[in-house]
């Protein structure tokens, strides 16, 4: 095998975007390269004057994802944050959604990683 295979860790919000939550947790035995998170919702939200964030951290490395107004999805974009082995990683929505005519619900955030 010439690269590492693309693992995925999966999360799903059934409620509105609308508090400030722990989403999931995760303890890698080994280091790990998060190379993607992608956030779809179920509910888009509308003209928010705040957008919801994630953050997937373990208190040293952090990656945010702006899950976008109007949009269904939303997508980091190529990115390569290491995180260490037998550190817990945690993906929280760290900003809720206010001031939306709809709210953005039903989060399913996928996080892609490869270990190191």
């Amino acid at each position: 095998m010439t690269n590492p295979p693309v693992m995925l860790w999966n999360s799903f919000d059934q409620g509105a975007l609308t508090n400030t939550v722990y989403l999931t947790a995760w303890t890698p035995a080994y280091p790990i390269t998060v190379t993607r998170i992608e956030g779809s919702v179920g509910t888009a939200g509308v003209g928010c004057t705040t957008e919801p964030i994630v953050t997937v951290s373990n208190g040293t490395a952090t990656q945010t994802l702006t899950i976008a107004n109007g949009s269904a999805t939303s997508d980091t974009g190529a990115i390569a944050v290491n995180f260490a082995a037998g550190t817990q990683i945690t993906a929280q929505m760290t900003t809720a959604a206010a001031g939306c005519g709809t709210n953005p619900a039903q989060m399913n955030l996928t996080i892609a990683y490869q270990m190191q």
